[in-house]
Order: structure tokens, then C-alpha cells, then sequence
């Protein structure tokens, strides 16, 4: 038998599997006229492919368990027609290396949804990208191979204003073509109703249909209605799917009730349809996972949720914020790169518009010192691009300060003068701005060295001569729902923007070659902000000129939720290894301590939340450094802590070679030391109370009735000392503060190391490292935390983490820089409870979220107002279209 004819017998089972055939069915109708043997081979070689498609390792896919079952996808086969040219395409412009893990993350969506000939089927699934990450071209992929594996009709949902439509319609119709499309929407038009009716377009076997349409009522009313217009035959003949890009964003009902919810009202009657599929795209999971998973015509993605992996040379939260924590102790801090600038309290108050209705149109906004030099720095990265002749032609600033149209354009009327003014400075050989300019460059290049990239540091007389025709090129763009300007790119003519924008620029719309970013706006839900995060993407060429202005408060919220997004990362791709099913994962994901600070909005379902710590490490981050009472009463309950076990008996132990601490301290013991301490009152998962309940109602399945505590100190003699009642005083740890602008309140980021898990093992930290690469495992908390299972099961364990007063950055700062000295009045006594897996049945624990709605500033509420107003323009454009025709 011929490899040859092998692979054609393949494809004629891959045929009859997407016609809704079993793999049984579809063996069984090719054993009249192929050999039993090359039927046998070629059913394993299918099987095979179906599997390979399922176990792309990283990150782990979480299917339900009827997904499972249906296996049918054996990825792209030689007869296909759509997919081949779109990988040539995408071969082209991004190279082969990175369209083999398209190729392989798209095969895997296509696979969790159901084959498009099953008689029916009403699919709800959640891809997790990150922003500005090629989601789109991955949804692309996706539509390419379901188009060939027979699925016909295609509904991209893409942002609530036309500026997102447009661009997403202008990718699609670059990638896909125009061969066997029949395009229901245009560059220039949303949905308006096809030239011919429904039914007799798709009574046709070739064409295949596609829409980007608006998440608007007007355009969903009327594409709900042409569908419906087709007749239950061909709609049960036409499989079809909707991709809802930037998914949390207006299809959630929210409410209050608005056009929000009318816009998922109308999704829903769209999919309730003989055979639909829904399949969400988000970098913001955290609204999409709290829908409540119990309504069958919801968007929870019972079905699966595929999270993207990581892009190689993706520059996101890990290179803004580094790493949640030290590998190990002596390993140097994370903090990401040097590239935030604080925007001062009193300068953002400049650029912020004032509150009050109405009080925006009597606004006159300045160009403060901040602001004057994002823009100057915009100037000069774009000239050194230039020069240096690397990555992305285009060259881009945003300006972010508010959801308010009327406001954007009183910004860029000030920040257009302020470009006026530096462009007549450079051709009069200004002085005084020249030699502004010149220190701002020198500056940088100290701050964030070029050469960390492997690239050449130009000096100020080189791009000097640039600097004058960029100036003059950059263009100033408002973009929100009532600007006609369009922000577009052309691959043959470099652009050099400054945008200035809102809701359109946080959601979904693609700055190309964004260098310099300016933030004032306040978001208070993760979701909002993360999307926020327009400088995420690809910088390859200027990673080293990339810079972002925000204020204080906006740089601590951006790390708090770069930690948050990892952490919900992670824990799928646990509950991927434990196999649970989507639903099951709704309850996880509810309760993760995370959580306890997402929008109230979009917890319609869950302001009053459950919490569970199982397998979780809370840890104390917040310090009141300047108040030594509450300092030295965690002092002291440290003390209080450890004469009271001294004085009942129990012996300081010591784990391994250089840990100390007490062995199996009773529950009562420690639920009375976690009563004592005092945690930071604006830690909002990390509470005594929380804590406290989660233990006893584990004490009450018969786990974490024991303890060990273990004092975790600097292993050189060089560090000064603490006396806690133990028998020496304890060397004190180094955790310097990241550089945030309340004095009062010190954030260190993280007190444990990963490898803290296992502080209480007698195995030294070499022979744990040992024990994970015999088995070929990373150092990761959940490879550690199944080691520890496995030696000391339902046991606790509590790391207490004294830190010098007097803790200096490892690298040396100034007020750019990541962290600060601690600057604490008495040394500090951070915790950390390291908790294995629940024993009891319900082990979450309630509290009340809190209600956030009076403080989203800009949330729901404003999101739902905008839509209303940009509905209404868009009902007029279709009266026009009305009368036209």
C-alpha cells in the first residue's frame, strides 16, 4: 500500500466525519471498494491526526466532556481550497515559523467545535489571546479551515463603532479574497440587508457568506431578521459561525438594562439557529467566565476554552512588569523593563476633563510637562527608527484620557499646537528646545540601554537631522464614535499619528508601531484596563524605544492585574491536567482570591462571591511603613506567637540545613496567631477573616488540623538581626519597595519564592531541583506543590518573612526606576500561607464583593451611553441607506 493512496483514504473519512458521520459510520461506507488493510491504516493514521490536534501542549485546552467525545477535526487536508492561499499569505508576511503555531492553534479551535454535518448543534466556546496578540489572524485561520471543512455562513461581531468594523473587514478581505465569497458587508457598509433574499442565496452549494458587522442593535435586528427570511431548510443546510471579537465587551448582559443587553438579546435569537457556533475572543477572560454558566442560551463557553499560547516575541505584561516572583531567594528581583514614566498628580489633573455634565465644552486643556515630553519622545523614538531601519514602518502615539468624545478634541487641539510648536522650533535651530530634546534622548538611553537588544545607541548629532521631516509628517487623529477620521495604514507609505482617543482605542483597534503612550484615564474593572494596554503587542526593531507615561495609581493598578491575568493563565492550565470540563471550571474561577476586585457590573450573578485557598499561596504584599505602631504590633504578634507554642511544648525544629521553625502546630494555634496579626486593610483577598473561615471549614473535613511554620531568613551573617522569642534571632530578608507613589504604603510585589512551597520538606533546595529534572518537570509551584503532597498531604503551611526596615533595590535607582529603598520606621514581618489541595466538599468561603459601581468612573454605565449615542448615528445612516434604495 502507497503512502499516496493511504492519505486519500484519510481524507475521504475526514469528508465523511465532517458530514456528521461517526469515524464508524465513515469506515464503514469506504469498505466496499478499499482493502481492509489500507481501511486499517488509514483509520489509525485519522485517529492519530485527530489526537496530535488535541494535545498541543501549551497551555492545556479545557473541553467539555461531550467535546471530548466528539473528536472529528483531523486538521487541513490536501483537497482543501480556503485555507492553503491564506497560509501562503500569512507565510509571506510573518514568516514560517510563526504560521506553524497558527496553523496549530486555529486546527485546535476548529476541532472543539462540532463537525458542521451533525443534523444539530448549539456550540459556546472562549478563546483566551492576549492583546494585541494576532487574535485576528487566528479567528481568520478559523473561519479559512471551517469554510473548507463546510461550515457557510460567517458573522464577525467586531467592537460597537465603525472605526473597529472597517478594520477588522479590511484584515478579512486581505486574508480571505474575494474567490467563493459572497461578502454581505464592504469596507464602507455594515450589514444592511443582501440584494437577494436568504433563501435563495443559500440554497446554492459553492459561495461561502461572510459579515463584519457592528455589535449595534439596528445591524443585528436586521441580520437577525435576513437569516430568519431564509426558512428553517436552508437554515438547517447552512451551518453557521459567529466569531464575537473583543467578546467582553457589549455582548455581556451587564445591565443596567440598556441596549447592552439588547445587543446579547439579539445575539442569542441570531444563534438560535438548527446548527450555530459561538466562539468568543478575548485577552480579558474574567467577565466571559462569571456569565452564569446555567443558561443554555448564554455565551458561557460550556464547550471549551482554547487559551492561545504566548507569540514569540510578544512584548506584554512580563516585559512591563516582570515576573510575579523569585524563582528562588537568591535570584534578583523582576521587575520588567525601565520603561513607565509617572505622570504627576497635578499634571494629569491638567489633562483629565473636569466631571460635571456638560463641564467638558468649557474646557481648555494644556500641553503639561509630562505630556510635552511623551510627544517629544514620540519625535525622537520615530527618528532613530528611521535611522535604524527596523520592524514596523508605521510610527504611533496614543493619548488616553477619557471616554468623553468632546474631550479628545479639545486634547488634540492642544496637542496639535504643541507639534506646531516643536516643528518651527527644529527648523529655526531653537536652542532651548534643541537642547531639551538632546537631554531627553541622552536620558533614556541611560535608563533602558539600547545595547540590551543588541542594537546601536545613536547619538543625538546623528538623528538630529530626522527630526524635523517627522515632526512635520505626524498626523493628529481623533478617534471615537463621532470622528470621522480613519485611522489607517498603509503598507507602502509610512505614517508617523498621534491618536487621541477612548473606548475605540481600548478596545480591539490596532495601533501599528506604537512607541509612546500617554495614560491619565481611570478604570477600576480588569477587564477595562488590561484592554486598556494598547503597547502590548509585537515592538520587534525599537523594544528599546518603546515608552508609556501613566500616573501612579494607573501603574500600580497595571501590575496588581498583569499578576491577575497570569494567575487565571495558570490555574487553566491546572484545570486542563485535572480534566475538568468548562462548567466545572466556572466555580474555580468564581471563587480564585483574584477575583475578589473585579467590575460589580459584570458580577450581576456574584456580588455576593465565594472564595476558596485551596492550593493557593495568600501573602501579604502591603505595608504601612511609616506607622510604627501598626509595625511593631505585627512584631509583637509574631513574639506572642512564638512564646505561647514554646510554652506549650513544642521545640524549635529545623527543615533541611538552614530553615527553622515548629512542626505540626495545632490549627487552634494559628487560626489565634492570624487573628493577632494585622493585615493591610486595603488587601482585599489576604484577610484574617477569609483566612480564618477557609481553615476551619477544612478542620472540619479532617484537613489542615496541623501546621508548620518555618521563618524564612537571609542565609548570609552579614544581615542584620530580629529577635522573635526564638532561640537566635532571625537574620532579616531584603525586600526593597516598587516604586509607587503613596509614601505610606509600601508594595514589595511578592515576600515568597516560588520554591517557598517546600520550605518545610527536610530536602535541601538542591534535592528538589534534583527530583524535577528527573522527571523532566520545571520549577513551578504546581510541579512543587505535588512533590510536597506526595511527602506531607493535607498539611499547611505557614512562612513568616521578617524584612530589614533599611531593604535597598538590588540596582541602583533613581525615580524612573522599578523599585525603592523600603524606608520603613521598625522592620517588617511579612506571611505566607501555603495551602494544599481542599478536602472539604465545599471548601470556598463567603464574602461580599466589593460595589464597585459608584466608582467604575467610566464603566458600564458610560460603555451603554455610548453605544445608545453611536446607535442613533448609525439609525440615521441606514434611514439614508432606506431611501437610497
Amino acid at each position: 500500500m502507497s503512502e499516496e493512496s493511504i492519505a486519500e483514504v484519510v481524507a475521504d473519512i475526514a469528508v465523511g466525519v465532517r458530514g456528521g458521520l461517526s469515524i464508524d459510520g465513515a469506515v464503514d461506507r469506504l469498505r466496499r471498494w478499499v482493502p481492509n488493510d489500507v481501511l486499517a491504516k488509514a483509520r489509525i493514521d485519522f485517529e492519530t491526526s485527530v489526537g496530535l490536534i488535541r494535545k498541543m501542549d501549551d497551555p492545556g485546552v479545557l473541553l467539555s466532556m461531550e467535546t471530548r467525545k466528539n473528536s472529528w477535526y483531523p486538521g487541513p487536508q490536501p483537497t482543501d481550497f480556503f485555507w492553503p492561499p491564506l497560509r501562503i499569505e500569512l507565510e509571506h508576511s510573518l514568516g514560517e515559523s510563526p504560521v506553524i503555531g497558527i496553523d496549530s492553534a486555529s486546527s485546535v479551535v476548529l476541532s472543539a467545535m462540532r463537525a458542521p454535518g451533525v443534523p444539530e448543534f448549539s456550540t459556546r466556546g472562549l478563546v483566551l489571546g492576549y492583546v494585541q496578540s494576532g487574535k485576528t489572524t487566528n479567528f481568520i485561520s478559523v473561519i479559512a479551515k471551517a469554510a473548507d471543512s463546510g461550515y457557510r455562513i460567517f458573522v464577525v461581531l467586531s467592537g460597537t463603532t465603525e472605526n473597529l468594523r472597517s478594520q477588522t473587514q479590511s484584515r478579512i478581505d486581505q486574508s480571505l479574497g474575494s474567490q467563493a465569497w459572497y461578502k454581505l458587508t464592504s469596507m464602507d457598509s455594515d450589514f444592511y440587508e443582501a440584494k437577494e433574499n436568504a433563501a435563495a442565496l443559500l440554497s446554492g452549494t459553492d459561495l461561502r457568506f461572510i459579515a463584519v458587522v457592528k455589535k449595534n442593535p439596528a445591524r443585528l435586528r436586521r441580520l437577525r431578521d435576513w437569516l430568519a427570511a431564509a426558512g428553517p431548510v436552508q437554515l438547517a443546510n447552512n451551518p453557521i459561525l459567529l466569531i464575537d471579537d473583543e467578546a467582553d465587551q457589549a455582548s455581556i448582559d451587564v445591565g443596567p438594562r440598556g441596549r447592552a443587553s439588547r445587543i446579547n438579546g439579539l445575539m442569542k435569537e441570531i444563534l438560535r439557529k438548527p446548527k450555530a457556533a459561538y466562539v468568543a475572543y478575548t485577552a480579558t477572560p474574567f467577565a466571559n467566565l462569571l456569565i452564569n454558566a446555567n443558561d443554555p442560551h448564554d455565551f458561557y463557553p460550556r464547550d471549551f476554552v482554547v487559551p492561545l499560547p504566548r507569540p514569540v516575541g510578544y512584548f506584554g505584561a512580563e516585559e512591563l512588569f516582570g515576573l510575579p516572583e523569585k524563582t528562588r531567594p537568591e535570584d534578583s528581583d523582576s521587575d520588567g523593563l525601565n520603561v513607565i514614566r509617572t505622570i504627576p498628580d497635578d499634571e494629569a489633573a491638567v489633562i483629565r476633563p473636569p466631571s460635571g455634565k456638560g463641564a467638558v465644552y468649557g474646557w481648555d486643556p494644556t500641553v503639561d510637562r509630562s505630556l510635552g515630553q511623551a510627544i517629544e519622545w514620540f519625535i525622537l523614538a520615530t527618528a532613530a527608527r528611521r535611522l535604524r531601519g527596523t520592524g514596523n514602518v508605521h510610527s504611533t502615539m496614543l493619548i488616553h484620557t477619557s471616554m468623553l468624545a468632546e474631550a479628545h478634541v479639545r486634547v488634540a487641539g492642544a496637542v496639535s499646537q504643541k507639534i506646531r510648536a516643536l516643528v518651527k522650533s527644529l527648523e529655526t535651530d531653537d536652542r532651548e528646545a534643541l537642547g531639551r530634546l538632546e537631554t531627553i534622548w541622552n536620558s533614556e538611553g541611560e535608563k533602558l540601554p539600547s545595547s540590551l537588544f543588541d542594537y546601536r545607541f545613536f547619538s543625538f548629532e546623528e538623528i538630529r537631522p530626522l527630526l524635523g521631516s517627522v515632526a512635520r509628517q505626524v498626523r493628529t487623529v481623533v478617534d471615537n464614535y463621532l470622528s470621522t477620521d480613519r485611522l489607517a495604514y498603509d503598507d507602502e507609505i509610512p505614517s508617523v499619528s498621534v491618536v487621541i482617543g477612548g473606548n475605540t482605542l481600548s478596545r480591539g483597534l490596532t495601533l501599528e508601531g506604537l512607541v509612546s503612550s500617554y495614560f491619565v484615564r481611570s478604570a477600576s474593572a480588569y477587564d477595562t484596563l488590561l484592554q486598556m494596554g494598547r503597547w502590548f503587542g509585537y515592538r520587534k526593531g525599537y523594544e528599546d524605544l518603546v515608552r508609556i507615561w501613566m500616573t501612579s495609581e494607573l501603574h500600580e493598578w497595571f501590575m496588581d492585574l498583569s499578576m491577575v491575568e497570569a494567575d487565571i493563565r495558570l490555574e487553566i492550565s491546572r484545570f486542563e491536567a485535572e480534566h475538568l470540563t468548562p462548567s466545572e471550571v466556572a466555580v474555580r474561577i468564581r471563587s480564585h482570591p483574584s477575583m475578589a476586585i473585579t467590575a460589580a457590573a459584570k458580577m450581576r450573578h456574584a456580588v455576593r462571591a465565594q472564595m476558596s485557598f485551596s492550593e493557593k499561596r495568600p501573602q501579604t504584599i502591603l505595608f504601612n511603613t511609616e506607622d510604627k505602631a501598626w509595625l511593631q504590633g505585627n512584631i509583637d504578634s509574631v513574639r506572642r506567637f512564638v512564646g505561647g507554642l514554646l510554652q506549650s511544648g513544642f521545640e524549635e525544629s529545623t527543615f533541611g540545613k538552614d530553615r527553622r521553625g515548629f512542626r505540626n502546630v495545632h490549627a487552634r494555634d494559628l487560626l489565634e496567631f492570624l487573628t493577632d496579626y494585622e493585615f493591610h486593610a486595603n488587601s482585599q483577598s489576604v484577610k484574617s477573616k477569609l483566612l480564618v473561615d477557609y481553615i476551619e471549614n477544612e478542620n472540619r473535613a479532617d484537613s489542615l488540623l496541623n501546621w508548620n511554620i518555618v521563618f524564612m531568613e537571609r542565609p548570609d551573617s552579614e544581615s542584620s538581626m530580629l529577635d522573635l522569642g526564638l532561640n537566635d534571632d532571625v537574620r532579616l530578608l531584603r525586600r526593597s519597595r516598587l516604586n509607587l507613589a503613596n509614601p505610606r504604603i509600601a508594595n514589595v510585589k511578592s515576600v515568597v519564592s516560588t520554591i517557598d512551597r517546600v520550605a518545610d520538606m527536610d530536602w535541601s533546595y538542591a534535592e528538589i531541583q534534583a527530583e524535577l529534572a528527573q522527571k523532566s518537570q520545571k520549577l513551578t509551584d504546581a510541579n512543587l506543590l505535588a512533590i510536597r503532597d506526595d511527602v506531607l498531604g493535607p498539611q499547611g503551611l505557614l512562612c513568616i518573612y521578617p524584612i530589614d526596615k533599611d531593604s535597598q533595590p538590588q540596582l541602583p535607582w533613581d525615580e524612573n526606576s522599578a523599585r525603592s529603598p523600603l524606608g520603613a520606621a521598625l522592620d517588617v514581618i511579612g506571611i505566607a500561607l501555603f495551602f494544599p489541595r481542599a478536602r472539604a466538599k465545599h471548601s470556598e468561603v463567603e464574602y461580599w464583593s466589593a460595589d464597585l459601581s459608584a466608582e467604575t468612573f467610566e464603566s458600564a454605565e458610560d460603555e451603554i451611553e455610548q453605544i445608545n449615542k453611536a446607535d442613533t448615528l448609525d439609525d440615521g445612516i441606514l434611514a439614508t441607506q432606506s431611501v437610497k434604495l
